[in-house]
């Protein structure tokens, strides 16, 4: 019975040993801020809600997939919606201007729409989100829509790759927050649009 005591005993202090090593350990190396700041990053990214999308509408629902047809710009894009061909602006952000009649390209456009073009012809599923406090289309009669890429929002991944701006942005948009958040981040990177 004592030996049982003891063996019982040596294996409290053991433990008690090895859980006082681990945490010391802790202690000793702390995660460097580069895994801080990642972690927090992907916190404040948007994520897609957890829903059946296969037969939701854009404007019954809020919520379409959708087959993409060509980029035009950074930030505007073709879809079918509906069984309709229509471009669509993204909601809340803003990239460079490609070359038009009268104008050159702006600084950083070109870029801008090789990143949206890549990502949604290389896309496995697009959906349209409407932000159901917003107008449907903007002045120029685009459908205006949140982008979502296999999960991930394009207009937000514009604005972190630094290739985008937000503009129009309002408190009530679905995603004010993460956009804000993530502008801010991109600015001190001092990359892109804001290398100059």
């Amino acid at each position: 019975m004592k030996k049982i005591i003891i063996i019982v005993i040596v294996c409290i202090l053991l433990a008690g040993y090895y859980l006082l090593v681990d945490n010391k350990s802790d202690i000793d190396n702390p995660p460097d801020s580069t895994q801080i700041d990642q972690t927090v990053q992907d916190n404040t990214a948007p994520s897609l809600a957890q829903k059946d999308f296969s037969d939701m509408g854009f404007f019954d629902d809020g919520y379409e997939i959708v087959e993409y047809i060509r980029t035009s710009d950074g930030d505007t894009a073709s879809f079918i919606v509906d069984r309709l061909n229509v471009k669509v602006r993204f909601l809340a952000i803003d990239t460079p201007e490609t070359a038009k009649e009268n104008a050159e390209a702006e600084r950083w456009a070109e870029e801008a729409k090789e990143y949206t073009r890549e990502i949604l012809e290389n896309a496995d599923l697009i959906i349209l989100e409407k932000d159901r406090k917003d107008d449907s289309y903007d002045k120029y009669d685009r459908l205006l829509a949140w982008v979502w890429v296999d999960g991930e929002l394009l207009n937000y991944k514009l604005v972190e790759m630094s290739l985008a701006t937000t503009r129009y942005l309002r408190d009530y948009h679905n995603h004010y927050s993460a956009l804000l958040d993530i502008e801010k981040e991109a600015k001190k990177t001092e990359l892109g649009i804001w290398s100059e």
